[in-house]
């Protein structure tokens, strides 16, 4: 039962309520705090003030700060999810509905998560009850509105930002190297800028990145940020992405003059460097594509680790190199070659648990009775062809209506039978996955990883796997996924990134045929039936409705 009331008993009794226990959560962005006045600190008293007059103990506040409600990757929400999920409490409260999520497709996904555990949604600034189908409806619209408040925000801030741009004024925020802030304006940094030079002098000869990091003893992200930077050419970039968010190419910039300072390099020359970057990237595709990339997220330091790769010795490691709040990063390291075997052998345990899901049964029950109805009347439409009062042209073309209608209906059935085949070749593939999984190249490997796993949580004792295919959760001590012998540097930080044959190059047709499968069989398991066409319903509501 899932419920959003601000007022009445969602619950029944008084009696009954009186032992419930609920969860209290809040979420305030740092520029929401400053504009609207809804703290951290306001949101929780009311919301605990609320739970005290309903009688209602408060298991554990829930609390996410300076986050934005565009992503539902945040901590305080995860862990209060799951524990929605084992029953620790019975209604969550929130302050309001954009508390939870912005989103409309993810504040739906969340309440639906809600209900299947029976846990209750109260909104105590918003009365709606979505028990009832006028709740479901305003909530409906309360989610459109919050998403329409957030694209116009982003909007906005867009066409802000652009405007101040092609008038020359700088976008507020932290330097960039190479530069420092002084009275609202960027100039040059004396410590940095010499740096920033030789960055540049070594790039335009030809030097990689890579190597320019380690001699320099930067990141390579920080080369990267004085290698791409216009402001070095004397320009302000603006429009760097799509409609869609995609980048845009170098060349496709809108850019205009900054006259704060002088330019290092000419404009034309700096875009003669963008292109010869591109050409010159040293990353090569399949040996350095990382399997567990953008998916291994540190609970201490709050961030998902980078990969790091090797396309000449193929090696790939996961560092957190980066923390949130502005804290220094704890530098954890896995390797993927001590990572890999010990998560497969777990993804094969769970996959035993795992069964496809054929739902054709009861359409291939349909399909057949609806086959033996086409030619039940067929049979009786031609029977009427010797009558003389009958218009035999209209009996005619509603037989040729009835002949196509069985067609389609004889390759909907041909079409589940062959989607029962293949289930059964995804259920081999199952009991036989490791095999399977080798058997592939590296690209399907990916994908194969993205679709079964959620996220990976690297914790300070064990490695939690989170599947998307199953509610379970699987947890690994991470002396399992280290390595045997270690190669220490500073603060006892591993160094060693070796990896066993990375590169899978096997290409068998037959092991390509499963993964396709395999992949429609993951994306439907725990759906519903799927529906016959649209076109096909339209023609055979069009066809039932003619009667001879």
């Amino acid at each position: 039962m899932s419920a959003l009331s601000g007022s009445g008993d969602m619950w029944g009794s008084n009696e009954e309520t009186d032992a419930r226990k609920c969860a209290i959560y809040t979420r305030v962005s740092t520029s929401e705090q400053a504009t609207e006045g809804v703290s951290l600190e306001m949101q929780k008293s009311r919301l605990e003030a609320y739970a005290l007059s309903r009688g209602w103990s408060v298991f554990q506040h829930y609390e996410d700060g300076g986050l934005s409600g565009a992503t539902t990757n945040r901590p305080a929400l995860n862990r209060m999810m799951t524990d929605a999920t084992i029953g620790q409490f019975a209604v969550v409260l929130v302050y309001k509905i954009d508390r939870l999520s912005r989103k409309p497709a993810d504040l739906f996904a969340l309440c639906d998560k809600l209900a299947t555990h029976d846990v209750g949604f109260i909104s105590i600034t918003q009365p709606f009850d979505t028990t009832t189908a006028a709740g479901k409806m305003m909530l409906g619209m309360l989610g459109v509105v919050a998403g329409f408040e957030r694209d116009l925000i982003i909007e906005r801030t867009a066409d802000s930002e652009a405007r101040m741009k092609e008038r020359g004024t700088l976008v507020c925020g932290p330097a960039p190297f190479g530069f420092r802030h002084q009275d609202k304006k960027l100039l040059y940094d004396e410590e940095t800028l010499p740096v920033a030079k030789e960055i540049l002098r070594r790039a335009i000869s030809g030097e990689p990145e890579r190597e320019l990091a380690r001699s320099l003893g930067l990141t390579r992200d920080q080369i990267r940020s004085v290698l791409h930077n216009p402001l070095f050419a004397g320009k302000i970039a603006y429009k760097k992405r799509g409609k869609k968010g995609t980048r845009v190419q170098y060349s496709k910039w809108m850019y205009i003059d900054y006259v704060g300072i002088e330019p290092i390099l000419e404009f034309d020359e700096w875009l003669r460097l963008q292109q010869e970057l591109g050409l010159r990237s040293d990353r090569s595709e399949g040996l350095t594509l990382p399997l567990f990339g953008r998916m291994i997220y540190c609970t201490k330091c709050k961030h998902l680790l980078s990969a790091h790769g090797s396309s000449k010795r193929n090696k790939t490691k996961y560092a957190c190199q980066s923390a949130g709040n502005g804290q220094k990063a704890c530098g954890a390291q896995l390797l993927e070659h001590n990572l890999l075997p010990v998560f497969l052998s777990k993804l094969s345990e769970e996959l035993h648990h795992f069964v496809p899901k054929f739902d054709g049964a009861d359409r291939l029950i349909e399909t057949d009775r609806k086959i033996t109805k086409y030619d039940r009347d067929i049979t009786q439409l031609e029977g009427r062809l010797a009558i003389p009062e009958v218009s035999v042209e209209k009996v005619r073309d509603r037989i040729a209506v009835l002949r196509t209608l069985k067609h389609e209906a004889l390759q909907e059935r041909a079409e589940i039978e062959e989607e029962k085949t293949q289930l059964e070749e995804v259920t081999n593939v199952l009991a036989n996955f490791e095999p399977f999984f080798h058997n592939l190249d590296r690209k399907s490997q990916l994908e194969i990883i993205h679709r079964f796993v959620k996220r990976i949580d690297l914790e300070v004792t064990n490695i939690v796997i989170h599947w998307r295919f199953s509610e379970n959760e699987c947890q690994v001590p991470r002396l399992e996924v280290s390595p045997r012998t270690r190669k220490t540097g500073v603060r006892g930080r591993v160094v060693e990134i070796g990896a066993a044959n990375p590169l899978c190059v096997h290409h068998d047709p037959q092991a390509q045929l499963l993964l396709r499968i395999l992949r429609g069989s993951v994306e439907d398991s725990g759906r519903e039936a799927r529906c016959p066409a649209k076109k096909r319903r339209v023609r055979r509501a069009k066809a039932g409705n003619k009667h001879y």
